[in-house]
C-alpha cells in the first residue's frame, strides 16, 4: 500500500511522465470524438481538428522517442562514440534546416572564419539531434525576417 502511494506521489517521475502522456491523449480523444459525433459539419473546421489531433499525436511520438533515448543512454555501453568534426555536424544541422528557415523567413548565418578542425569524442546521431533541435528552436521562435548566427569556439584540453 505504501509503495502504491509512493508511485502516485505528485513528484514521482512516473507520475509526471503519465501526466505528460495523458494530456495530449485526452486532447486527441476529445478532438476525434467531436468529429466522430458530427458536431462539426464544416469541412474546414474538421480539417483543423484533425490537424490539431495530429499535432498532439506528434507530441506523443516525441515524448516516446525521448523516453527511448533516455533508456538507451542510461546504459553507457550502448552509446557508440567516435572522433567527430563538430563543425561538420553543425553544418549538417544547418543544411537540414535551411528550407524550414527559408519558409519561416529566417536567415541562418553559419559560422564563417578560419577553418577550424575541432574534434570531439561523441555520438554523431545524438550530437546532430542536439544541434538540430537548438537551431530548429531558434528558427521556430524567431520573428519573420529575423536571423540566426551560428558560432563556435574550439577549446583545447591539455593533458
Amino acid at each position: 500500500m505504501a509503495k502504491r502511494h509512493e508511485l502516485q506521489s505528485k513528484h514521482h517521475p512516473l507520475t509526471i511522465l503519465a501526466h505528460d502522456i495523458k494530456s495530449p491523449l485526452v486532447a486527441i480523444v476529445d478532438l476525434l470524438y467531436v468529429i466522430e459525433k458530427g458536431y462539426v459539419t464544416e469541412k474546414e473546421k474538421s480539417i483543423e481538428l484533425v490537424s490539431r489531433a495530429r499535432t498532439k499525436a506528434l507530441e506523443l511520438v516525441k515524448m516516446v522517442d525521448d523516453i527511448l533515448d533516455y533508456t538507451f543512454l542510461s546504459n553507457k555501453d550502448n552509446v557508440k562514440r567516435s572522433q567527430l568534426d563538430i563543425k561538420a555536424v553543425i553544418d549538417e544541422s544547418i543544411s537540414v534546416l535551411s528550407e524550414f528557415a527559408h519558409q519561416k523567413g529566417v536567415t541562418i548565418y553559419p559560422f564563417e572564419g578560419p577553418t577550424l578542425s575541432c574534434t570531439v569524442i561523441g555520438n554523431r546521431t545524438f550530437l546532430l539531434r542536439a544541434f538540430t533541435n537548438i537551431i530548429m528552436n531558434a528558427i521556430k521562435y524567431n520573428k519573420e525576417g529575423g536571423s540566426i548566427t551560428v558560432t563556435m569556439a574550439c577549446l583545447t584540453q591539455s593533458n
